[in-house]
């Protein structure tokens, strides 16, 4: 089963990531959404590698579990709802169903089962993921003159809402995981 629902997310997600770097290159990696693909490609890829136990394993479920999340629902309640015709990357809505949220869907079906508990100290991956990408790609970018989202460090109070919110959602996904986790192990 784990094999299946991996190949599967290993299609959807290469189609992503194909259609993005297809319409606009390699600038496409400026979005978090393609970093957490990446994460996720991995991820399954050890499954059908047989390779889904260890260390490595546990931090691509992590980050692909809390980012996962962060993308999915920072892209429908934030991004999709500032997109305009100016602004929208040239990708067919089918790209934004699977890329925020499709392919995750197969990562969170291998979440559940994943059989580890998970620990506060699998929290620092995920959130170090998210916090540097914002901090040492999103910000620098920001001063070259290039906006990745739209609003983003453009007022004060924008910024440190999303910022706020992606640190809450990262956070409750981590710990909605962890007490699955926690009453599934026992």
């Amino acid at each position: 089963m784990d094999k299946v629902l991996a190949a599967l997310g290993l299609l959807e997600g290469g189609a992503c990531l194909f259609s993005i770097f297809s319409a606009i290159g390699w600038q496409g990696g400026i979005y978090l959404t393609i970093w957490v693909l990446f994460v996720e490609l991995t991820l399954f890829l050890f499954v059908l590698a047989g390779l889904n136990k260890g260390k490595l394993y546990r931090i691509l479920m992590n980050i692909s579990w809390t980012l996962g999340w962060q993308v999915t629902i920072m892209f429908w309640i934030y991004v999709f709802p500032l997109l305009t015709e100016e602004n929208r990357l040239p990708l067919p809505f089918w790209f934004d169903i699977c890329a925020h949220g499709g392919v995750h869907l197969f990562a969170v079906a291998l979440f559940f089962r994943f059989p580890q508990k998970l620990t506060f100290q699998d929290s620092v991956w995920p959130v170090g993921m998210g916090l540097g990408y914002l901090f040492l790609l999103v910000l620098p970018l920001k001063f070259y003159g290039i906006t990745v989202y739209p609003l983003f460090f453009e007022e004060c109070l924008t910024t440190v809402l999303v910022i706020g919110q992606s640190i809450v959602v990262s956070f409750g996904f981590f710990f909605l995981g962890k007490r699955f986790k926690d009453e599934k192990t026992d």
